[in-house]
């Protein structure tokens, strides 16, 4: 890190930091880890709506609709009526997705425990600063986004 970049460089390298130790943490699981973050959401959040999934993950909603097509080709999920919007309809996994995203967890826990570990500063503050960032980038873009539409550069 230096004084030079931005800390928009520094998150995009530790973006890049954390897809590798994932990437290696998870070689040996049933998941990728872009899927066990789908399957760990949809577990988490059981019988949420893809609008709620979309949100959620700062997905767009045919992001979500493609990892749900997936899931469903795989078996691994189950779409039920949404009671309170017969339009939409909510997901949840079978207990086929359920296994596969435990035995995954038990890669991903032992990469962050080492990752907790690693670090100087409470996890808690951490990841308040983390989400901080994360309504400071979903703010910027809503900015970003009207200025487009405004026709200004």
């Amino acid at each position: 890190m230096s004084d030079k970049t931005s800390l928009l460089y520094d998150v995009f390298v530790l973006y890049q930091s954390v897809g590798i130790m994932l990437g290696r943490a998870l070689s040996a699981a049933p998941l990728a880890p872009e899927e066990y973050a789908i399957y760990s959401h949809i577990l988490e959040y059981n019988r949420c709506t893809p609008s709620e999934m979309a949100r959620d993950l700062n997905m767009p909603l045919q992001t979500v609709s493609d990892w749900i097509a997936v899931l469903r080709k795989r078996g691994h999920l189950v779409r039920t009526t949404n009671d309170l919007d017969r339009r939409s309809y909510r997901i949840s996994l079978t207990e086929e997705g359920r296994r596969i995203q435990r035995e995954t967890s038990v890669h991903f826990e032992r990469a962050y425990s080492m990752f907790i570990k690693s670090l100087r500063t409470p996890e808690r503050e951490m990841r308040a600063h983390v989400q901080e960032m994360t309504a400071a980038t979903r703010s910027a873009t809503m900015t970003i986004e009207r200025s487009l539409l405004q026709g200004v550069s």
